[in-house]
């Protein structure tokens, strides 16, 4: 006869191993979500060579179809994706291919380490924020932003490179206490530029920006040192660079820029406002007094260090 205490033990044990079984199976797994399309109408796929300055010019063609992730398909069917309510806390990395256009981009909260749209080209709306875990996003082709980029609150995020970007109604990017560098370096044609309260940053590039059609903000960013913008032909108001630690040739180059908006070389006259104050941003030097004397004299108002 078998003893009873050798079966209890047994059974126990037996317990004891499904009990653990049950809680390893439940535990978080981290997920790496990857949804291709597979379009049914792939005359909708154009390649944009040319983008109509700060807007669609009309109707833009969409991609439809379905997007097949993980343990589940996603029916696209008014080029909107909003993965605030599709993405799980389990989820880490999404990678969406051959999406070229769509309406809208929203992610906000998740625990994504990175996002990644490859072959998106242009958006309507495009926001990021409060995302605690992310460390990358790749938006390489991205060219046009209709509305608005807003990226936020993102306290692992270093670096934004949208490095293909030429046209965007409003940018806003705040509150990302790592990020060190923002290229955007082909941006030719923008309303609005919000850029403040990134501790980390050092430098932002905007080489090619040629119309603001309304203003430029970029301050309280107490690590930049770097911020210019040589082809600037227009910009309808003020500009706002206190509180950062730019170096005396930033300073100096901005005010050069901007003594040159006179209405020549294809210019228009810029009479307003622009602080280079606070924080730690450099004095002016001779060559930066002689173009704040031009600013001053056409009637607008500079405030230095």
């Amino acid at each position: 006869m078998i003893d009873q205490k050798l079966i209890f033990l047994i059974l126990v044990v037996l317990i004891a191993l499904i009990v653990i079984g049950f809680v390893i199976s439940n535990e978080p797994k981290s997920k790496t979500e990857e949804v291709t399309i597979q379009p049914y109408k792939a005359a909708l796929q154009p390649i944009i060579t040319t983008v109509p300055a700060n807007q669609f010019g009309g109707p833009l063609p969409f991609i439809y179809g379905e997007v097949a992730g993980v343990g589940h398909t996603w029916t696209i069917s008014d080029p909107h994706y909003s993965f605030s309510d599709r993405i799980g806390d389990d989820v880490t990395s999404i990678t969406v291919k051959n999406v070229g256009f769509v309406s809208e981009l929203d992610f906000d909260g998740q625990n994504l380490e990175s996002i990644s749209f490859p072959d998106l080209q242009a958006v309507n709306d495009l926001g990021i924020y409060e995302m605690d875990n992310l460390t990358s996003i790749n938006f390489m082709n991205l060219k046009v932003v209709g509305d608005s980029l807003d990226i936020y609150e993102c306290l692992l995020l270093t670096s934004i490179s949208l490095s293909s970007l030429i046209s965007s109604d409003d940018i806003d990017i705040y509150d990302c206490p790592l990020i060190t560098t923002i290229s955007l370096s082909k941006l030719a044609d923008v309303t609005r530029i919000d850029i403040y309260d990134n501790d980390l940053l050092e430098s932002v590039n905007f080489s090619q920006l040629s119309l603001v059609r309304d203003s430029i903000d970029v301050y309280d960013n107490a690590s930049l040192t770097t911020l210019s913008f040589p082809n600037l032909k227009k910009i309808a108001n003020n500009l706002n660079f206190s509180g950062n630690a730019l170096t005396e040739a930033s300073v100096d180059g901005i005010l050069d820029t901007l003594a040159k908006l006179d209405g020549t070389n294809n210019t228009t006259e810029w009479i307003n406002t622009v602080d280079l104050s606070g924080g730690t941003n450099s004095v002016p030097s001779a060559a930066g007094l002689a173009s704040i004397v031009i600013i001053e004299g056409r009637g607008g108002t500079v405030a230095t260090n």
